[in-house]
């Protein structure tokens, strides 16, 4: 079991290795995939011997529904060999992470510790990621036109979507005793990491995850309050800063070129889609040719923009990608996740998840934080940590 969880740890700790693509045998790969598959063969009979009736709940259901939904959708893609190699990617390897993390979760001693290792890892790789971007904006390489940090990645909202969650977890774990420092040191830099990004949705996902979490939390009045102020100053001198930039004002036009109006345009298309392939969807990863093939007629004008991979609107997505059955399996996990964390408040787990589960969820009104090999794994990271609250509340009923 030790060995299992190193290597579930190195995984974390490997994140961004997915963009490091080959093939074997003619299927296309990467090193995450390898590394996630090794991990799955030698942790095989006790995966198998985890899952059984007994084990399973509302969450599971959803998991498994849209498992079922993504599966029926590669026979409705336009392209199905793309289609496969997204359902192989995005759905079923970050699933087998998901039945490892909880497998392991109910067979050792501190299941929340272990949960705790494997969000620190991910928040090492991707402050590895942002001090990779920092040293490129420093020297004028491989920036975005608006000098944006975007360090691996195509553009700044891409790493905002990474960062959000797992600073949002460890920000209420900031007064942990243990890997103190280490702690400290991921949320500075993916603070810094974030603010660079410029992405107004990732930010504004942070401030209302944990302006809602505080809340919720059993901290006294006056820690509540001086956080509050804190994040007041910070979101206001934020908001004092952008309000001069050509960005911001660009984001208010709706009429002209903007991304607002960009924005405005693939939810149209993507409604449009919905309508015409309600119960299957369009299959996984084919927003791209379905937009490209059918915005003008959805928009009754020529695109402002023709290349968008993504809805940009996490319902939409779960919806194209995974048909009426995969949505319904995603708002019962939402569902289920949510219940679980009120009814286990109290907890010192608790907070942190719900506001990595929020940033998710508030995120995804304006993007897509769960369709991308990291992104999916992160989120069924949450959902893990969520069923170990379950494990716990289970124990207490049974005593």
């Amino acid at each position: 079991m030790k060995i299992t969880q190193t290597l579930l740890i190195l995984i974390f700790l490997m994140l961004p290795s997915y963009l490091l693509r080959f093939s074997v045998f003619g299927v296309p790969t990467n090193v995450l995939e390898i590394l996630i598959g090794i991990t799955f063969l030698i942790f095989l009979f006790d995966i198998l011997r985890f899952f059984n009736l007994r084990n399973l709940d509302l969450l599971d259901l959803g998991v498994f529904l849209v498992f079922i939904g993504a599966t029926i959708g590669i026979f409705v893609a336009m392209d199905m060999r793309s289609a496969l190699g997204i359902w192989k990617g995005w759905i079923i390897i970050p699933i087998i992470m998901l039945a490892m993390i909880r497998c392991v979760t109910t067979k050792i001693q501190d299941p929340k510790t272990f949960i705790d290792k494997l969000f620190l890892a991910a928040g090492v790789s991707t402050a590895i990621l942002c001090l990779f971007g920092f040293h490129e904006l420093l020297n004028g390489a491989e920036s975005t036109p608006d000098l944006r940090l975007a360090s691996v990645f195509q553009n700044a909202n891409e790493l905002a979507l990474l960062i959000g969650p797992i600073l949002a977890y460890h920000l209420f774990n900031i007064f942990k005793d243990k890997q103190r420092l280490l702690r400290l040191t991921i949320i500075i830099v993916l603070t810094i990491g974030i603010l660079l990004t410029r992405s107004y949705g990732g930010l504004l996902a942070l401030f209302g995850a944990v302006f809602i979490s505080l809340f919720s939390a059993k901290y006294s009045v006056k820690i509540k309050i001086g956080i509050l102020v804190l994040a007041l100053l910070g979101a206001s001198f934020l908001v004092f800063y952008e309000s001069r930039t050509a960005k911001f004002a660009q984001m208010l036009d709706i009429k002209n070129r903007s991304s607002s109006s960009v924005r405005l345009e693939i939810w149209r298309v993507a409604v449009f889609l919905g309508e015409h392939n309600a119960i299957f969807g369009i299959g996984p990863g084919q927003f791209e040719k379905n937009y490209i093939s059918q915005a003008a007629t959805a928009l009754n004008k020529i695109p402002i923009e023709w290349n968008h991979p993504q809805p940009h609107n996490l319902a939409l997505a779960f919806w194209l990608q995974t048909g009426l059955i995969g949505i319904i399996g995603a708002i019962i996990i939402v569902i289920a996740a949510l219940k679980i964390l009120w009814t286990n408040r109290r907890e010192a787990l608790a907070i942190p998840l719900f506001c990595a589960f929020l940033t998710i969820l508030i995120h995804g009104v304006v993007d897509t934080p769960f369709w991308r090999n990291d992104l999916a794994i992160i989120f069924w990271l949450v959902a893990a940590g969520i069923s170990v609250l379950k494990i716990d509340e289970n124990k207490i009923r049974l005593a």
